[in-house]
C-alpha cells in the first residue's frame, strides 16, 4: 500500500493490517470471514457481540428465516438475508481483530520502502527493504507481538531491532524513520 505522505511505521503496519482485513470479506465469501470470527470469539453470543447485534439477527444472517403461515396455513420457503446488508458489519468486526489481521497475511513478504537513520547526525537515506526474508523468525515475533499489544513504542522498537540485528551486517544500530509504502507481497 503506498501512503499519500510518508508515516510512521506503526501507523503504516495497522493501515495495511486494517485494509487487508476489510478486503478479506466479499459477499462470497462472507460465511468463511464469519466462521473466522467465531473461532476466534468461540461461541455465537460473544460473536454476535463483537459484531455489535443480537443473537437472533446473527441467526438470520447464517441460515435465514421463516416467514409468518400465509392465511391457508402454509408456509412460504425460508428466505435468505441479502449478505450486502451485513458484510460490512463482517469488515469492520475483523478489521478490529489484531489476532485475524496477524493471521491473514503472510509475515515472510513483508516489504517496505521508508527512511532509515543511520547515524543521529545525518539526514535519513531513503530504501526499499524486503524485511520478512532477511530477518529472523525471532524478529518476525517480535514485531507480531509488538502489534497484538497495540503499543506504537514497541512496534517502532521492534522493527529498529529488527532492522539492526538482522537486516544490516555486523550489528549496525539503525532506526526506521518514516513509511510511504508497505506491503506483504
Amino acid at each position: 500500500m503506498k501512503f499519500s505522505r510518508p508515516i510512521p511505521f506503526p501507523a503504516a503496519l495497522t493501515r495495511v493490517l486494517e485494509s487487508a482485513a476489510r478486503e478479506s470479506v466479499t459477499p462470497a465469501s462472507w460465511r468463511d470471514r464469519l466462521d473466522d470470527l467465531h473461532r476466534e470469539h468461540r461461541t455465537w453470543s460473544a460473536t454476535a457481540e463483537a459484531l455489535g447485534v443480537d443473537d437472533r439477527t446473527l441467526e438470520r444472517w447464517r441460515y435465514g428465516y421463516q416467514p409468518k403461515r400465509r392465511a391457508d396455513g402454509t408456509r412460504p420457503a425460508r428466505q435468505q438475508v441479502d449478505p450486502a446488508t451485513f458484510v460490512p458489519k463482517i469488515r469492520a468486526a475483523l478489521a478490529a481483530s489484531r489476532r485475524y489481521q496477524v493471521n491473514l497475511v503472510d509475515w515472510k513478504r513483508l516489504k517496505m520502502h521508508g527512511a532509515i537513520e543511520f547515524y543521529p547526525d545525518q539526514p535519513p537515506k531513503w530504501q526499499t527493504i524486503s524485511l520478512g526474508p532477511n530477518i529472523s523468525q525471532l524478529s518476525l515475533q517480535g514485531i507480531v507481538q509488538a502489534y497484538l499489544a497495540a503499543d506504537a513504542d514497541l512496534m517502532q522498537t521492534a522493527v529498529d531491532v529488527a532492522l539492526s540485528v538482522d537486516y544490516l551486517p555486523y550489528g549496525t544500530t539503525v532506526r526506521l524513520v518514516e513509511v510511504d509504502e508497505l506491503g506483504f507481497g
